[in-house]
């Protein structure tokens, strides 16, 4: 179910893409247990379709427990626990809560770059997404270095 949530959400159908991972996500947790590793993977993946849609109060709502599942389940460090910390700091700064923004970018970056190499697409997406963030905030020397 969550490959076809996938496929549809890539094809810009919003709607029945979270459809589908509201169900996934309402088996898994039953399976799994809401605590899970597995429950969280399916709030960062509604979160993600809701934040495409523009709901953003329930999205960040969804990334902000799934960070606290995949920090308890992987620790701080994880690729997995990374990705959800920089789409929360994403939430946030679509809902120009720039300040919370940069702290959970600078954290991720940060975390990033023990677990990856700094060539790495996902590390160099963090770095551009802090460096936005730091161009509002107006602290424009840092953006520069960070870009």
């Amino acid at each position: 179910m969550v490959q076809l949530a996938n496929i549809i959400q890539d094809r810009g159908r919003l709607d029945e893409a979270e459809d589908l991972y509201r169900r996934a996500y309402t088996t898994t947790e039953n399976i799994y247990g809401p605590d899970h590793a597995e429950t969280g993977d399916l709030l960062h993946a509604l979160g993600d379709v809701l934040r495409a849609q523009g709901k953003l109060d329930e999205s960040e709502t969804l990334f902000k427990r799934a960070l606290v599942i995949m920090e308890e389940e992987h620790g701080p460090h994880h690729l997995e626990t990374i990705a959800t910390m920089t789409a929360l700091g994403g939430v946030l700064s679509d809902k120009d809560q720039l300040e919370d923004a940069c702290a959970l970018f600078r954290k991720a970056v940060k975390l990033g770059e023990l677990e990856q190499a700094p060539e790495h697409q996902d590390h160099a997406q963090r770095l551009n997404e802090l460096a936005s963030v730091l161009q509002d905030l107006d602290e424009l020397a840092e953006a520069e270095a960070r870009y």
